[in-house]
């Protein structure tokens, strides 16, 4: 990966003259560039990925080294919804996710969340609103922003959906579940840690598709919590990780015709 260093100095030259530079890796990104590799567009008996937007975003050799998530919906643990993924959580787009969770970059956010768009338009679903995954209160408040709120921001537009951030809420903080040793002491850790908002209106969206996001998926415990609230409600959801990482429990696949 690219130096701190040799990223800035590669960000600056491009400011210098008037070129962008790729977000996962800092290079120049030059006019001429923009063909995708062509391995992006073959059948693999799914609607292609279509990632020719990001050419303006990302180089080449990132672009062609993109961690493609290309299985089809699987069960959620926990509550047994759909659930997708857009990336696998390794490099190159592990930057994206690390911009976006440790700086907010307003950048990082259009990027996965039209990588998202794309997933979603492959998979064939269209959700009319959008489910952030709540943070507690005091990790909001020293982080100033849910990632997962400005992804499904940056999505909404895209797909014309609404962003409902405030349909689950966190009732109870819980420590970091990077703390917690097992898949089980996750699920312990978030059990009733969310509640729907009092004030949502659950009837208004009893039969309109909605889409639970959160960014990185690793045992799956705070979204299966979420999701199944917003299932116990009879609400039509589904969930999408942005990410899932790479030792992640195995999911059972999930067929399309069935939901």
């Amino acid at each position: 990966m690219i130096s701190l260093e040799k990223r800035l100095i590669s960000r600056a030259l491009g400011q210098l003259l008037d070129c962008q530079v790729c977000l996962l890796c800092g290079q120049t990104l030059w006019q001429e560039q923009g063909r995708l590799p062509a391995w992006l567009c073959k059948n693999t008996g799914q609607p292609a990925w279509d990632l020719s937007q990001l050419t303006s975003w990302l180089c080449p050799s990132c672009l062609a080294r993109l961690p493609l998530h290309t299985e089809g919906w699987q069960r959620l643990p926990g509550s047994g919804i759909p659930l997708a993924f857009v990336f696998t959580y390794e490099d190159p787009i592990r930057q994206a996710f690390l911009n976006l969770k440790f700086s907010g970059q307003r950048l990082a956010a259009d990027l996965l969340a039209r990588a998202a768009a794309f997933r979603l338009k492959q998979l064939g679903y269209w959700p009319q609103g959008l489910i952030p995954l709540p943070l507690g209160s005091r990790r909001l408040k020293e982080r100033g922003y849910n990632q997962a709120t400005l992804i499904c921001r940056s999505l909404a537009p895209l797909i014309g959906a609404e962003v409902l951030d405030s349909c689950l809420i966190r009732v109870r903080e819980t420590p970091p579940q990077t703390r917690m040793p097992s898949a089980a002491a996750r699920c312990a850790n978030v059990r009733g840690a969310f509640a729907l908002h009092p004030a949502f209106d659950v009837r208004s969206w009893w039969t309109r598709p909605l889409l639970l996001i959160d960014d990185i998926f690793t045992s799956g415990a705070s979204l299966g919590e979420g999701a199944r609230l917003v299932w116990q409600a009879q609400l039509p959801v589904r969930a999408l990780a942005l990410g899932q990482e790479l030792f992640s429990p195995s999911l059972t696949q999930k067929s399309v015709n069935t939901l």
